[in-house]
């Protein structure tokens, strides 16, 4: 097994060293990245670290090597058959940056001869010449260009995203990778529109393009409005966020777009993005599906472990039929951070 497979065989089988409890146990080696998995050590649920995969449901085993050779052998299907690898977070955690970070930093040393194509999330299509700009600067200048460059071009601290040091590991790790940058999420103005508007903020052609004028199925609509409605707090009902669910959709499609269109350039890609986004039912992946559907891709969602959930199975989100959303969740330590809804129901004037 070459550096970059034992790295992540074991990055993402590393589960916290606490008794083993509900058919999970415990890895007792020594990670060869311990500054990224070292922290999680200290996590008192038996779960971090584990990996539920989808075509090994009943797989809880954190460090048997069978289901990590599995998803290994998914991931370079993925990527070497020209398609796209999904890599999902939650934003204001900071471990998830960190791992991606490491696992690009693997992989682009592997793929170095043709890099995937990097698409991401926090930064908009208009930002690209900025974005390009630092990539320009990294190529010809004196010194190598670093995160906080990006960040300072593309104005991070009036972007809305949480502090850019928490992504810092992950924007490092692209600019070392020599791969191409590519700015995923549409202008903000746009996405302003149409959350006012619906698709009639959007040029016919444009929203033809996007498969947007196709509408999700009627439990995918649903299910994203609740999302929608527990995202506000229960602070409005499910009826008022039908242009708001038009400009979720919208965003999804075009990071899809975005990243089809680097594909084409690069030969495959890698998006990252919320786990919101890369859920294969009614996120990017849906959009892929309908877009390219002759291509392949491949979910992973990093999910935040809950104290009062000890079965695995009960961290993989279903769609309404029962089927799960991901191809892979792994299961990481939880961000300490306040009650967002408490400052809402404030703004808003209610209480919980």
């Amino acid at each position: 097994m070459n550096s970059w497979r034992r790295y992540l065989a074991v990055a993402l089988a590393f589960a916290a060293l606490t008794p083993a409890t509900h058919n999970a146990t415990a890895c007792t080696s020594e990670p060869p990245l311990a500054h990224i998995v070292e922290p999680w050590r200290s996590a008192t649920h038996p779960l971090v670290g584990h990996l539920w995969r989808r075509d090994a449901p009943t797989e809880v085993t954190p460090c048997g090597p069978d289901a990590y050779r599995t998803l290994l052998s998914e991931l370079d299907a993925t990527l070497g058959a020209g398609g796209v690898v999904l890599l999902g977070e939650v934003h204001d955690n900071a471990e998830h940056h960190k791992l991606r970070g490491a696992l690009l930093s693997d992989l682009a040393s592997r793929l170095k001869d043709r890099p995937p194509a990097l698409i991401f999330e926090h930064i908009r299509a208009d930002q690209q010449t900025a974005l390009d700009a630092v990539v320009t600067f990294d190529q010809t200048a004196r010194r190598l260009a670093t995160a906080s460059d990006i960040f300072k071009a593309v104005d991070w601290s009036k972007s809305g995203w949480p502090d850019a040091r928490l992504f810092a590991p992950l924007y490092t790790a692209a600019l070392r990778s020599h791969a191409a940058l590519i700015a995923g999420d549409p202008p903000r103005d746009k996405v302003k529109a149409v959350a006012r508007q619906g698709l009639a903020a959007l040029d016919a052609s444009e929203a033809a393009r996007l498969q947007l004028t196709t509408p999700l199925s009627p439990d995918a609509q649903d299910g994203l409005l609740t999302e929608l409605e527990a995202s506000h707090c229960g602070l409005m009902p499910k009826s008022a966020f039908g242009t708001m669910a038009v400009a979720q959709r919208y965003r999804d499609s075009h990071l899809g777009a975005q990243t089809l269109n680097a594909l084409a350039r690069n030969g495959s890609a890698i998006l990252f993005a919320g786990n919101g986004h890369v859920r294969r039912d009614r996120g990017v992946p849906h959009y892929l599906a309908a877009l390219a559907p002759s291509r392949k891709s491949f979910a992973v969602a990093l999910v935040e472990v809950e104290t009062d959930k000890p079965d695995l199975a009960a961290y993989v989100p279903r769609d309404a039929a029962g089927q799960p959303i991901y191809d892979a969740v792994i299961i990481t330590p939880r961000a300490v951070r306040t009650d967002p809804c408490d400052d809402m129901r404030k703004r808003f004037g209610k209480k919980g």
